[in-house]
């Protein structure tokens, strides 16, 4: 006996059939298909070209593209383009500079002279002084009686101390000892006579007095009076014989600066011994 199935179809159920496609649709989808894969290729290549091709060199840049210049770096390397600045030299008040010392007259023992020495003892050698009106002697130094006369040390001095045995030759006469400091043009001066001893700067060309005494230097025709005069810089202190005479301050102009030290003698002559220099 056969047994039979049958197919039964509820009715929400619908059998559905696709359609298959026609020939000429698969055609235009395959080109467009191809169509989009050429466009894609084709600017994957133009984006590779354009990346890989080499840029055009840009030219140098010269001094017109770029205006600002350092000036610091515009010297050559040898320095033949530099400008070095212009020194005037310190006012001397007078005084020629040391380089150009010539004295009068000179001896032929004379030691050579020794800039860098701090400590004197006898300097008498007129090669180591510029001197006007002065006869240097083995153990002395005599001033003209019948003229001004000064000698100028060659060496400077910030500090110094000057010893000395000095006597006039005449009846009357002034001593001077004299500091000058030429970065400053200021010019100290202490000035010894029989009535006073005076200390007195000359700054720039006006002159001031910043102390006297007066006592009477014992200065005695051939009786050599004792001196001792110290400028530390800030303070000047006289000592005649033993006894301290004066005491002041120094000029601010001259302190710690090059001085020089120099003797100057007016209306009359003197002779001085026994001279010691000390300082720095």
């Amino acid at each position: 006996m056969t047994e039979r199935h049958e197919t039964r179809y509820s009715a929400d159920d619908e059998r559905l059939e696709v359609p298959k496609p026609s020939l000429g649709s698969r055609v235009v989808s395959n080109l467009g298909t191809i169509i989009v894969t050429a466009i894609m290729v084709g600017g994957i290549w133009w984006w590779t070209v354009g990346m890989t091709e080499p840029k055009p060199e840009e030219p140098p840049k010269t001094a017109e593209t770029n205006p600002i210049q350092d000036d610091s770096h515009s010297h050559s390397a040898n320095g033949d383009n530099q400008t070095e600045p212009v020194v005037q030299p310190a006012s001397t008040n007078g005084h020629p500079p040391a380089d150009d010392l010539t004295p009068e007259t000179t001896s032929d023992d004379a030691p050579d002279f020794d800039a860098a020495r701090t400590s004197w003892q006898d300097p008498f050698f007129a090669s180591h002084w510029k001197a006007d009106g002065w006869n240097f002697q083995p153990d002395a130094m005599q001033s003209d009686e019948t003229k001004p006369a000064s000698a100028r040390f060659r060496r400077d001095y910030r500090k110094i101390t000057v010893e000395c045995l000095i006597a006039p030759t005449g009846e009357s006469g002034v001593f001077q000892i004299r500091l000058f400091a030429p970065t400053t043009d200021a010019l100290m001066q202490a000035e010894f006579s029989r009535e006073a001893v005076r200390i007195s700067s000359t700054i720039k060309g006006k002159r001031t007095l910043i102390k006297q005494r007066r006592f009477p230097v014992p200065f005695v025709v051939e009786k050599p009076t004792k001196l001792r005069f110290t400028a530390t810089g800030n303070r000047v202190l006289v000592i005649c014989n033993g006894a301290r005479v004066l005491n002041c301050s120094q000029p601010a102009e001259q302190s710690g600066k090059p001085l020089q030290l120099s003797f100057r003698t007016e209306g009359g002559g003197f002779h001085i011994s026994g001279l010691g220099l000390e300082g720095e």
